[in-house]
């Protein structure tokens, strides 16, 4: 529990409960950190995609140039079968 010994303490803590029971307060502050995790989500995926894609970029330029596939796969940490996937497209 908090302690109210600060002066205006106590006021702010009972104006914050009459705030949290506010229906329209509540639903508001719910579709805020909704988006917010949304926005989190959207970014996380994004970072996601753009290293796949580099990566996938990075496979094609190594096989471009006669790296073998097994250096290849020691340098990206794929699998041989992922490396020839990459390779026949």
């Amino acid at each position: 529990m908090v302690s109210t010994s600060f002066p205006g303490l106590s006021a702010g803590l009972e104006r914050l409960r009459g705030l949290s029971i506010d229906e329209d307060f509540r639903m508001r502050k719910d579709i805020w950190e909704t988006f917010q995790r949304d926005q989190r989500a959207d970014k996380y995926y994004a970072r996601k995609e753009g290293r796949e894609e580099g990566i996938f970029e990075i496979v094609k330029n190594l096989l471009k140039i006669g790296v073998p596939i097994e250096q290849v796969v020691k340098a990206t940490s794929l699998t041989e079968q992922q490396i020839q996937e990459i390779q026949a497209e």
